[in-house]
C-alpha cells in the first residue's frame, strides 16, 4: 500500500493497494469494502426519493452472477498476470492515506476487534465484477488467490462519487442509460431546475403516483428485464421530452405538465384497454377445443403452451410514437374550453389502431425501439388527419 498522489489543485489524493483476494474477502466480510448498489441501503447516500423505498440507495447495478462466474473461471485457469486490473474505490469518512492504511491493516488482522463506525470506508466505484470474481476464484478448482489492485480515491463527496461512476461506465461500456438518468434524478442533479431535471421528475412521478396509469410499470434503473415493466426510465424520458418539446408546452409549469401527461396516458389506456392491460384471448384450437392464449392446454393428449398475445402499445416504439403525437394534441388542447375532453376525443380518432404483434399487422410490423417511431408516428398522424390508415388509401 502506498500513496500514489498527494492532494494538489486539480488532482485528488489517491492510494494504491494490492491485497490478495483472500484478504479482500476478509475486508468484505468485515464490511470495510463494499459496492453501493441500487438495491441496498447505503448509509452515506444522498439519493432523494421519490419515496422512502428509494431513499439512501446506492448508484450501481446489482452484480450479474454469470459475469462473476466467468471472471472467476478466468482467474482460476487462464489468468497470466496473477493480479487484477485496478479497481477504483472511493475512500469515505474523510480518511487520509495513513488512516486508510491503518484501517485496512487492522481489518486484515482477524484477531482485532473492528470499530463499527469505520465500516464501509471503501466503496467500489468501478470493477465490482472483478472484485466478486476474484473472491469467487478462491472456491474454484483449482483455487486461485489472485492479487486485487484497488485505486482508492480520497475526498470525493457522494455526488462526485456517483458522477465518476456515471462517466467511467457510460463512456466505454453499455451501461443502461436509464441508470445514469436515475442517478441524475436522485443524486447528482437534485438541485437542478432545468428542463432536463423537470422531465426526469415528471416521468418518475408517472411511474409511482397512484393516479397514474403507468404506476409500477416503468423500469426505473434499466437493470435487467422486470416483468410488467415494458419500458425503461430512459425510454419514457426521451418520449416525454419529445412530448413537451414545443414552446407552449415546454414553458408550462411542472405540475401542469405532469397533469397533462397523466391525462394523455389515461386517454390512451381507455382507448385501447386490451392492449394496455395485456389481455389474453380465448382461441379455438385445431381439435375444436377452446383455450386462453399464454396458458397450457391439452391438444391430442399432449400439453403445449398456447403462444400469448403480445401488444406493441407499451413497447418503446409505441410509447415514443404516441408521445410525439400526444405533444401535438396537448398543445392544441390548451386553447379548448375542456382540454381533457379534447385530448380524449383526439386520441379516440386513433382507436382503430391494432397493437397486436403479428407479421401481417401493418400497425405493429415496423421497426422497433426509438428509431422506429418515425414510421409509426406518420401513420398515426395520417389516421388522425384523414380517418383512414395510409395503406388503405385507394390509388
Amino acid at each position: 500500500m502506498f500513496e500514489l498522489f498527494e492532494p494538489r489543485p486539480g488532482v485528488r489524493a489517491a492510494t494504491l493497494i494490492s491485497v490478495p483476494a483472500s484478504g479482500i474477502e476478509t475486508l468484505k466480510d468485515r464490511e470495510i469494502i463494499f459496492t453501493p448498489t441500487i438495491d441496498m441501503i447505503d448509509q452515506d447516500s444522498t439519493r432523494k426519493g421519490p419515496t422512502n423505498d428509494f431513499t439512501r440507495r446506492g448508484y450501481q447495478r446489482p452484480p450479474e452472477a454469470q459475469r462473476i462466474r466467468k471472471i472467476a473461471q478466468y482467474y482460476s485457469g487462464t489468468d497470466l498476470l496473477g493480479f487484477t486490473t485496478p479497481l477504483i474505490a472511493a475512500v469515505r469518512r474523510g480518511l487520509d492515506h495513513k488512516a486508510l492504511v491503518d484501517v485496512i491493516e487492522r481489518g486484515l488482522d482477524g484477531s482485532l476487534e473492528f470499530d463499527n463506525e469505520l465500516h464501509w470506508v471503501l466503496a467500489v466505484i468501478d470493477g465490482q465484477h472483478r472484485f466478486e470474481g476474484a473472491i469467487s476464484a478462491l472456491g474454484q478448482d483449482p483455487p486461485r488467490d489472485t492479487n486485487i489492485l484497488v485505486l482508492c480515491v480520497h475526498d470525493l463527496d457522494y455526488e462526485e462519487e456517483t458522477e465518476v461512476f456515471n462517466v467511467i461506465n457510460t463512456t466505454p461500456k453499455r451501461l443502461p442509460k436509464a441508470l445514469t438518468e436515475w442517478n441524475k434524478y436522485g443524486i447528482t442533479e437534485t438541485g437542478a431546475r432545468d428542463q432536463g431535471q423537470m422531465i426526469r421528475e415528471l416521468v418518475v412521478n408517472l411511474a409511482i403516483d397512484e393516479d397514474s396509469v403507468w404506476e409500477g410499470m416503468i423500469n426505473l434503473t434499466g437493470t435487467g428485464r422486470e416483468p410488467g415493466k415494458p419500458v425503461t426510465l430512459e425510454g419514457i424520458r426521451r418520449s416525454t421530452e419529445n412530448m413537451f418539446r414545443s414552446g407552449t408546452l415546454r414553458y408550462t409549469d411542472a405540475a401542469m405538465q405532469l397533469k397533462m401527461a397523466k391525462n394523455f396516458w389515461l386517454a390512451v389506456s381507455e382507448t385501447w384497454p386490451e392492449a394496455w392491460e395485456d389481455r389474453q384471448r380465448r382461441v379455438q384450437l385445431d381439435d375444436g377445443t377452446w383455450a386462453m392464449t399464454g396458458e397450457k392446454a391439452t391438444v391430442d393428449g399432449k400439453f403445449r403452451k398456447i403462444p400469448p398475445v403480445q401488444y406493441r402499445l407499451k413497447d418503446l416504439v409505441g410509447v415514443a410514437s404516441l408521445a410525439k403525437i400526444g405533444g401535438e394534441i396537448l398543445a392544441e388542447a390548451q386553447g379548448n374550453s375542456d382540454p381533457d375532453a379534447y385530448v380524449r376525443a383526439e386520441v379516440g380518432k386513433l382507436s382503430e389502431v391494432d397493437w397486436i404483434k403479428t407479421p401481417e399487422n401493418l400497425w405493429a410490423g415496423g421497426q422497433a425501439g426509438f428509431a422506429g417511431q418515425k414510421g409509426l408516428y406518420e401513420a398515426l398522424a395520417f389516421l388522425r388527419a384523414h380517418g383512414i390508415a395510409p395503406w388503405d388509401v385507394e390509388d
